[in-house]
């Protein structure tokens, strides 16, 4: 606080403030990929050590008119938001706070912070909102160069499951399915194949199910991604049970 004090005394602030969030958009990016990669659990540790320095450089990105340093904090967003590492940072209300931004931004920002921030509304019980923004999410497909391109139609997909809406949720994770091949992202194809498990046990579709759930094993496994094999154990539960 007394060196925020003392840098507005200077009548300079802002050109520290877009050099800080210029450079934590580059280390998110890196960050993003490494929690994917095999050395997630260091990734994590490494990328929790900055969360104040996310923050605040989202933050001061989103208060912004100029739509270049708003792009800033949506870059942060995007590269930070993978599934249960959002929830667990105390990114959602952030990504909450940056739709309006986003929803006029291109699709590989876009897609990812109004993926999060769908799941922000679904966990306060705003399952209509949550819908709404993840439809939308999903409006450009499947987009290869996200983190996790397939993070929107995972989330549609579970809105609808607990919902009760079985036939629109496996609906959406076929749509998720047809597009596996085409993304060469381990962490991401088990990702989406350990949802569409669990959906299809859900549903009694319980050898489809048991299939899914080892591919997604066998992937994960591939990866070296320790949070991803967790996931794909996960649903294995679900397929066996």
């Amino acid at each position: 606080q007394f060196a925020r004090e003392r840098l507005d005394q200077s009548d300079d602030t802002d050109r520290w403030r877009r050099a800080h969030a210029q450079y934590y958009a580059s280390w998110a990016h890196d960050a993003g990929y490494g929690l994917t990669g095999p050395d997630d659990v260091l990734w994590l540790a490494r990328v929790r050590v900055e969360l104040d320095n996310f923050r605040a450089a989202v933050g001061w990105s989103l208060d912004r008119d100029d739509p270049e340093e708003q792009e800033l904090g949506l870059r942060i967003l995007a590269s930070l938001v993978e599934g249960r590492n959002a929830r667990d940072m105390g990114l959602g209300a952030l990504t909450a706070q940056a739709v309006p931004v986003a929803e006029a931004s291109r699709p590989e920002l876009r897609a990812p912070v109004l993926t999060v921030a769908a799941n922000y509304a679904w966990n306060q019980g705003r399952v209509e909102r949550a819908r709404n923004l993840a439809h939308t999410a999903m409006r450009d497909g499947i987009i290869a160069t996200t983190v996790n391109p397939f993070a929107p139609y995972q989330a549609a997909a579970t809105f609808e499951m607990t919902a009760g809406n079985h036939a629109r949720a496996l609906e959406i994770a076929d749509g998720a399915r047809a597009g596996l091949d085409a993304v060469d992202n381990l962490y991401a194809q088990s990702f989406v194949l350990g949802g569409i498990a669990m959906y299809e046990a859900m549903a009694g579709r319980i050898d489809d199910a048991r299939a899914d759930a080892e591919r997604a094993v066998e992937l994960a496994r591939r990866s070296g991604n320790r949070n991803i094999l967790s996931n794909a154990h996960h649903a294995t539960a679900w397929a066996i049970q």
